[in-house]
């Protein structure tokens, strides 16, 4: 800080010489004169430096004491500013820089939407816009509750929002509204069938009556557990059949498995095309819009300088990098080709199945020709596969 403020005041080096300097070094520090980076150079002389108005009042000092005072080099603010005079053109364009830098600062050019799941980036930026704010707006005409409560209005699924600014970017913080759960009406008839065919393995019949049994084969659809309860004597009541059934099922995928497959390498060559997204248009820092490749990766960077770490710039700077590939048939043994397509054929499986859901044996079988093999992928699962049904659709 200390350094900072002597740059702004400025100050000269000295290079102080006479038989009386130290006398001289006395009478400015009893003149409150400060002095800074004082050096011995010979008996008589001495470098140092001071601020412009204490060197003004140490001329006194040094005609009292017949010392000499040579400036060896003047910095700090006023004299760059004091060089400026004869540059007109300079100090207009810096001018002119500053205001325009003061303008562009004061608009939004980004914005980030942060807390958001189900509702998309998209339709949030577009009922920010309908509402007044978007990449351009003036920033310090915002009105946060203002916008606040359009946006609850617009988008029923956010049940708060806020707009944070930081320099031009714009930080829209939102919390999506959450549903209560939905009340299962448990007075409600209904029944209790298969979702899948297995084989029962255990049932529990919390409510309503168990119409299978440990060890039954079942079909889809079948009932398991009924809410018409027998009562005997003919008499009946009909409930909300709750309960959990599980069974071992079978769940299986096939697929082909090609021998030859294309494969793509890189060749080392890339070429790169860097563009400077302003608010209002692009720049384009190359010729030429086409790849001259036919295989290539595609790779972007972008950034946003920010000026000294305060705030973001304006704009945007995009390098797009095309990495050259070449492409190539590589040839699988059978061996290889059917693991391939069983560890893809069990993915699909596992995807498809639910939480409740045990792989217990996985099995395949294949079958190959010289160009291709066929995988047939089971796998044998322990699972709940009791889903309600609600009875005359109640």
């Amino acid at each position: 800080m200390i350094t900072i403020l002597k740059k702004l005041k400025g100050y000269v080096k000295l290079t102080v010489s006479g038989a009386f300097v130290e006398k001289f070094l006395n009478l400015c520090a009893q003149g409150n004169i400060y002095i800074w980076d004082v050096k011995n150079i010979n008996e008589k002389t001495y470098s140092l430096c001071m601020s412009i108005k204490g060197f003004k009042c140490a001329k006194k000092y040094a005609y009292e004491t017949h010392t000499k005072l040579k400036i060896s080099s003047k910095s700090g603010f006023p004299f760059f500013v004091y060089k400026l005079r004869y540059r007109k053109g300079i100090v207009t364009g810096c001018i002119v820089a500053v205001l325009m830098f003061v303008f562009l600062t004061s608009f939004v050019w980004s914005i980030e939407i942060e807390g958001n799941d189900a509702v998309s980036d998209k339709e949030i930026i577009s009922a920010l816009k309908e509402s007044g704010f978007f990449k351009g707006s003036f920033r310090y005409f915002l009105d946060e509750e203002e916008l606040q409560n359009k946006m609850l209005l617009k988008i029923k699924k956010l049940s708060w929002m806020w707009v944070y600014l930081d320099g031009t970017k714009a930080r829209v913080e939102v919390r999506e509204r959450v549903d209560p759960p939905e009340i299962v009406d448990k007075t409600t008839p209904s029944n209790i069938v298969a979702s899948f065919d297995g084989l029962i393995t255990d049932i529990i019949a919390r409510d309503g009556e168990a119409m299978v049994k440990v060890g039954d084969v079942v079909k889809k659809g079948d009932l398991l557990i009924s809410g018409v309860v027998d009562l005997g004597e003919g008499k009946s009541r009909i409930t909300n059949a709750r309960g959990e059934v599980f069974a071992r099922t079978w769940r299986e995928k096939s697929g082909t498995q090609p021998l030859n497959i294309k494969k793509y390498k890189k060749t080392g060559k890339k070429i790169t095309k860097k563009v400077v997204k302003l608010p209002w248009f692009d720049v384009l820092l190359y010729m030429d819009n086409d790849v001259p490749y036919t295989y290539y990766d595609e790779i972007k960077y972008q950034n946003t300088p920010s000026f000294f770490g305060l705030f973001d710039m304006p704009f945007t700077y995009r390098r797009t990098v095309y990495e050259e590939k070449e492409e190539y048939t590589q040839r699988l043994t059978p061996d290889t080709a059917i693991k391939l397509k069983a560890e893809e054929l069990e993915q699909q499986i596992r995807k498809s199945l639910n939480d409740t859901s045990e792989i217990i044996n996985i099995t395949s079988t294949h079958t190959s020709d010289n160009d291709s093999v066929s995988v047939k992928v089971v796998c044998e699962c322990v699972e709940q596969i009791g889903e309600k049904v609600f009875i005359n659709g109640g």
